[in-house]
């Protein structure tokens, strides 16, 4: 199948506080159901695969009224690209809805939706392979396109990683509900410009052996730079099975171009250092002459992944034979582009050939 890149982009969904209906009390016997709309902390926001700033079609939530049930909400059917407010409806027959006498509501809201709540001690694990197929140099032609290899991991399973969490909000009566998100897993993304060296990079694993794929959720939370009060802050225990590579997603690829994006969802940590690879790409030449002639790069770095961020690399294969690390972006989830970022780091690179 042949990739085309894509351009992200960053939509941020509003919070409405519109009043739902009038203040009145209702007719005896009337039930007016509570109107729920999605917001983001901080910026922090889902896309077509809810990770971009946008809510796909049909998403499925979990809505808790506190000290009560968990109902099942979804997204509407259509695309909820726009950038407007998405307003939820119930997935089934059963909604929450007002009393006849005026009264406050208190709920909280996940994804993905799962009928209990998240515990307070509860396990969390990611696969060590996040690839979306497992091509190899015999799938790729002469061009770059690829043209074979079997799914490893479904669009589903990956956006399932991404855990978001809305915690409480109390609305006045007949109020809309804003939900509002915050990620806490932490995303790390590889822009990956190649034109340079005429080369196409087919494969991006991150880590030696030191990555952790198990951690423990001790208080889903409020994440990200405005995240301050220690009291609603996430909190994560110690990440464990620190023994694992990563092999990440390909979310875009453009052989015309020479780039390619690739990128994983982990549990927050921290390991590495400069003697150890962070990221190790695989490419192969524009003639494809003998799988011996195509090279591997390593950047060798430590990390720190904190909850809710995510992480951008954008890499330049340079024709000296080393990978030039243009920027290193660090910031609350949203739309991922080239060239752009606020941290320059020395290059520590490795190649074979």
């Amino acid at each position: 199948m042949k990739y085309r890149m894509k351009l992200y982009s960053l939509l941020l969904l509003p919070l409405l506080a519109g009043c739902s209906g009038t203040d009145e009390p209702l007719a005896s016997g009337e039930a007016e159901p509570v109107e729920f709309v999605l917001d983001f902390g901080d910026g922090q926001t889902r896309s077509a695969t809810t990770l971009d700033n946008c809510w796909p079609a049909n998403t499925h939530i979990a809505v808790k009224e506190v000290g009560g049930s968990v109902l099942e909400y979804q997204t509407p059917s259509t695309d909820s690209s726009s950038g407007a407010a998405v307003s939820l409806s119930s997935s089934g027959s059963d909604y929450f809805i007002w009393p006849v006498t005026s009264t406050t509501k208190t709920f909280r809201a996940w994804y993905p939706y799962s009928a209990s709540e998240w515990g307070s001690s509860y396990d969390v694990s990611v696969a060590a392979d996040q690839r979306v197929d497992n091509i190899e140099l015999s799938n790729i032609s002469a061009s770059g396109e690829i043209t074979g290899g079997t799914a490893v991991m479904s669009d589903a399973t990956y956006n399932g990683y991404d855990m978001l969490y809305c915690p409480d909000i109390t609305i006045q009566y007949k109020k809309r509900c804003p939900l509002r998100f915050y990620h806490q897993m932490c995303r790390v993304v590889v822009n990956v410009n190649s034109v340079a060296t005429i080369n196409y990079v087919y494969s991006v694993s991150m880590g030696e052996d030191n990555i952790s794929t198990t951690s423990t959720l001790t208080r889903a939370g409020e994440t990200g730079e405005t995240a301050t009060d220690e009291s609603t802050k996430a909190v994560w225990g110690t990440a464990t099975d620190a023994n694992n590579t990563i092999l990440m997603r390909r979310t875009d690829w453009a052989p015309s171009r020479h780039t390619a994006v690739y990128e994983c969802i982990l549990p927050p940590q921290s390991g590495g250092d400069f003697d150890t690879a962070l990221f190790t790409l695989k490419a192969t030449t524009n003639t494809k002459t003998t799988s011996s002639s195509d090279p591997t790069y390593k950047y060798k770095d430590a990390f720190e992944l904190k909850a809710g961020y995510q992480y951008i690399y954008n890499l330049s294969l340079s024709k000296s034979g080393v990978i030039s690390i243009a920027t290193v972006t660090v910031s609350t989830w949203g739309g991922v582009a080239f060239d752009s970022g606020d941290a320059t780091v020395p290059d520590n690179t490795d190649v074979t050939q």
